[in-house]
């Protein structure tokens, strides 16, 4: 008679009711210094060294993301990357941990609020995308001549005024300004969002305010198209160093992700079989490279990379022959 084996006995562990409960700002907050922003809190980036802050957590969602080193996740991935702990080890910690709750009903309730606001935004952006005007003889054509563009604009750039914020609560929106505007289109090629960069009144610049880049609607696996759909493409992060591309590859079709942490997420048709990711000399967009790179060599494809000369940090820097300090 074979003696029956004996194993340890473990703790059974509620994954979805740990992260269902634990506060992620109450455990972020004991590494990070948070501010807050809207609905969302923001601070310093613990998993990459950086000035600017790009770190954002929505407690309602449970969901953290840098924007600059692409991080992202739930409660329990931030504790694995922040403490080095494996998946039942960081959900083990959360659970002997003293962390306030999180009201079940109030997330919900927030999650069914944000879903509205995700729908309002995009109606947003295709009323403004629908009501702006070709960028030929606009502040926008002269904004792209300012960054050494000199080839005409794409149908995928246009010129609006348009307000440059609102809050979703109380409908409140201003001031109005000049603006680029970029369509993101999804993979079937409808515009789900736009891409906007406020301008000076004369088109000679950004606009002197924090943050003129702002994009409106859905970005995540969307992307502004410079060219067709095409068995080639290339993905690069922002609307400058597009257009710097698709001047210097008139042959190619570039296709802007609007965000480092944006390119892996982006979702292409059948048709593209070959993917040339181009990157910023910099860390974030290395990083940006190497994961959307994985991303998409699992989807089957052929990826290959680019960057600037080392001596610029991006194309649009090279174009221009601004060097980077270094």
């Amino acid at each position: 008679m074979i003696a029956g084996r004996t194993h340890p006995t473990f703790d059974r562990i509620d994954v979805e009711a740990i992260k269902a409960q634990v506060s992620l700002r109450d455990v972020v907050a004991r590494r990070v210094q948070l501010k807050p922003r809207g609905r969302e809190f923001l601070g310093l980036c613990p998993f990459h060294d950086e000035r600017t802050a790009s770190f954002g957590i929505s407690e309602d969602k449970g969901m953290f993301h840098c924007f600059g080193c692409g991080a992202n996740g739930d409660v329990i991935r931030f504790v694995m990357l922040s403490e080095g702990l494996e998946f039942l080890e960081a959900a083990r910690w959360l659970q002997g941990g003293d962390f306030p709750a999180v009201d079940p009903l109030v997330r919900q309730a927030a999650l069914i609020r944000d879903d509205a606001e995700r729908l309002a935004k995009i109606a947003d952006a295709q009323a403004l995308w629908s009501s702006a005007i070709p960028a030929a003889g606009t502040p926008a054509t002269v904004y792209a001549r300012s960054r050494g563009i000199t080839a005409p604009l794409p149908g995928s750039i246009r010129y609006a005024r348009t307000w440059a914020w609102k809050d979703y609560d109380t409908g409140k929106v201003g001031p109005e300004l000049p603006a680029l505007v970029g369509a993101v289109q999804d993979v079937s090629g409808k515009v789900m969002g736009v891409q906007r960069i406020f301008l000076k009144p004369d088109g000679s610049g950004k606009a002197d305010m924090r943050a003129p880049k702002r994009s409106l609607g859905q970005l995540a696996g969307c992307a502004m198209r410079l060219g067709r759909a095409a068995p080639h493409i290339v993905v690069v992060e922002g609307p400058e160093d597009g257009l710097t591309l698709a001047q210097g590859l008139p042959d190619v079709s570039i296709w802007v992700a609007c965000g480092t942490a944006m390119m892996s997420l982006l979702q292409l048709p059948e048709v593209v079989t070959t993917v040339t990711l181009a990157g910023d000399n910099n860390a974030p967009g290395r990083f940006a490279v190497e994961t959307a790179g994985a991303a998409f060599v699992a989807q089957g494809r052929e990826v290959r990379t680019m960057f600037p000369d080392p001596a610029f940090a991006d194309f649009n820097d090279e174009l221009r022959g601004i060097r980077s300090e270094r």
